[in-house]
Formats: C-alpha cells, structure tokens, sequence
C-alpha cells in the first residue's frame, strides 16, 4: 500500500487488489473485456495475496490472463503472497507453472520472513 501511495503522487496509475476483489468484479460485469483491458493499461498493478485462497480453473485463467496481458506489454507488477520457496519454484499445477514462468523471468524476489505486525499489535497478544 505504501509503495501504491508512493506512485500515486508520482502521477503513476495503480491498481491495488486481490485476485479475489478481481474475480467478483468480473463475475459482477457485463464487459469482462472492460476490465482486463484496465488492469493490463494501469502503470503499476499491485495484486496482494496471490494465490493464498484455493484457486479454481476459472481463477487460474484470470491470473494467467492478468499476468500475462501485463508480461506482454512489459508492465510493472507487484506480487505479495505467503507462497514459500519450494511453492514458487516447483508450481504443483501446469497452470501455476505457466503464470510462474513469466514472474521468474521478470521478477526481482524480496522475501520478507519477519515478525506479524498484525499479531504483534493485536489484542490476543496481550
């Protein structure tokens, strides 16, 4: 978010959301075409939590569709997910491969293995 906030006042376009917040808008649309086609012209493209829930054929096809469309035109991506090591570099699926493929030729990894601010400050800590 901080980084979306960054390029904002940069004067960049950003789009900051889920695969999930994607998958009911398109589910939601009468154009799905409208909303591909912003996700792909946005500057940045923040997707937060990739693949953290169960992923269907059908979300697959909008991640690849997404990654893809962004990958083609040379756009920025920003990935957060809980994925590990061994998830990123051995895709269990060949449509997790195959959106992998274009983020391991494109991508810059940051692992980030800290400590939980959320339950560092959360009330059940106490």
């Amino acid at each position: 978010a901080c980084i979306a906030n960054a390029m904002l006042l940069e004067g960049y376009s950003v789009k900051f959301e889920t695969l999930q917040d994607i998958e009911a808008r398109l589910f939601g649309s009468k154009n799905k075409a409208d909303v591909y086609e912003e996700l792909a012209k946005v500057d940045i493209m923040i997707l937060d939590d990739m693949m953290s829930d169960r992923m269907s054929d059908y979300t697959y096809e909008i991640l690849f569709k997404i990654v893809d469309d962004r990958y083609k035109n040379d756009k920025t991506m920003i990935i957060t997910t809980n994925m590990t090591d061994e998830e990123t570099g051995n895709p269990k699926t060949r449509q997790a491969e195959r959106i992998m493929s274009r983020f391991w030729e494109k991508s810059l990894p940051i692992k980030c293995d800290g400590r939980d601010r959320r339950k560092d400050n959360s009330a059940w800590n106490r």
